[in-house]
């Protein structure tokens, strides 16, 4: 596959997964994990969100998109790991 076409489904998939997982965060919020009120914070003052909708609105948003980057890099790179690994 060439790098390019790599690079794409992998935007694709995170922005989708993030998707998701906002959408699944926002109803049922019993079962994800908090968040410290300076990561609210820092989420305000580089957005500059006006009022609690736009607040929590980038805060899902933000959050979502971090947490499914990470987990993202994480499973490739144990992919990556396990490969080397068998040869």
């Amino acid at each position: 596959m060439r790098l390019l076409k790599k690079v794409i489904l992998l935007i694709i998939w995170i922005l989708l997964a993030s998707m998701v997982y906002s959408v699944l965060w926002s109803h049922n919020l019993d079962y994800f994990p908090e968040y410290p009120l300076w990561v609210t914070e820092l989420i305000v003052s580089i957005t500059g969100a006006k009022g609690v909708e736009d607040t929590t609105s980038y805060y899902f948003v933000i959050i979502s998109i971090f947490n499914v980057s990470v987990l993202t890099f994480l499973f490739l790179l144990i992919r990556k790991l396990i490969r080397r690994h068998k040869k």
